[in-house]
């Protein structure tokens, strides 16, 4: 009968404890959404850097003489 007891309360004790949130059930916000834009903005100059240097191209005045 004492078992029966026990592990009654022991169920009630665990069913309270996973009804309560904890902390770490929250979401985990690990930099600002405005940093976002930034790393967006960085990327962005990356990839248009990484283009330019495969498609583009500069026309440099050589000197000659002559």
């Amino acid at each position: 009968m004492g078992s029966l007891f026990r592990d009654r309360m022991f169920r009630e004790r665990a069913l309270q404890r996973r009804a309560r949130q904890e902390p770490l059930d929250d979401r985990l916000q690990v930099s600002a959404p405005h940093e976002w834009l930034i790393v967006a903005g960085l990327v962005a100059m990356l990839l248009v850097l990484a283009a330019f240097a495969v498609f583009g191209g500069m026309d440099l005045p050589q000197p000659a003489s002559g």
